[in-house]
């Protein structure tokens, strides 16, 4: 499906998977800091 993608959309290939690991953990950074924001740390 990439191949197909690339080749019908001529966009060069990107690899997403760094991207999204690094936003997941910032989510999960923030939404544990909420955590402990509403238990009083």
């Amino acid at each position: 499906m990439k191949a197909y993608k690339i080749l019908l959309t001529k966009d060069p290939y990107n690899e997403l998977a760094t991207e999204y690991l690094a936003e997941r953990e910032r989510e999960k950074e923030q939404r544990v800091t909420r955590q402990l924001q509403v238990k009083g740390y």
